[in-house]
């Protein structure tokens, strides 16, 4: 008797007889503008999350841990802004999977001071709010988030990707706010 076992997300994983298949997605997480150790005035608003967490491995292998602190916090706004913006909820999960591939084999002593340094950043939301304000919302399709959905497997190519009558003031509002906890 053969069993089969399909598991469709952006990585989709299928064995049929201990033979497994890699199906992924063009654009699934891609990260067109990579960014350096870089300060977060120094992003520009069409950084992608996925182009952020490249700059947060590159912080961490200097252990300039402040750095991808400030960084962390700018690439989880851009990435709950864009699951405000994209339809399709498996897609959301692209940033969690960012995290676990960017983070998920630090060591002990770079997980301990890149917790504190995110404490750090935590304590002084004064700045990485202006530091977010003055970037402004994201200016870019999220075609690393559309990608990595379901939606990218299933949907007609025709089908919009985006939330319809999306107001994306609102969205950064909310995110600023409610999300990141910036005072106005």
């Amino acid at each position: 008797m053969k069993k089969f076992l399909f598991v469709f997300t952006t990585l989709c994983i299928v064995t049929v007889n201990a033979e497994i298949y890699k199906i992924e997605t063009k654009g699934n997480l891609e990260s067109k503008y990579p960014t350096n150790c870089i300060e977060v005035k120094e992003l520009s608003n069409t950084n992608t999350p996925a182009d952020i967490f490249v700059g947060i491995a590159k912080c961490l292998e200097k252990s300039d841990y402040q750095k991808a602190g400030e960084l962390y916090f700018a690439a989880l706004a851009y990435g709950r802004f864009d699951a405000h913006r994209v339809k399709d909820q498996t897609a959301h999960q692209a940033i969690p999977v960012l995290r676990m591939n960017y983070l998920g084999n630090l060591n002990e002593t770079d997980t301990n001071e890149f917790q504190l340094a995110l404490k750090r950043v935590n304590g002084e939301l004064n700045t990485i709010c202006s530091a977010l304000k003055e970037l402004g919302k994201p200016a870019y399709y999220p075609n690393y988030m559309i990608q990595h959905g379901m939606g990218a497997f299933l949907e007609e190519q025709s089908k919009s990707a985006l939330v319809n009558n999306f107001d994306s003031d609102k969205a950064w509002e909310d995110v600023l706010t409610n999300y990141v906890k910036c005072t106005k």
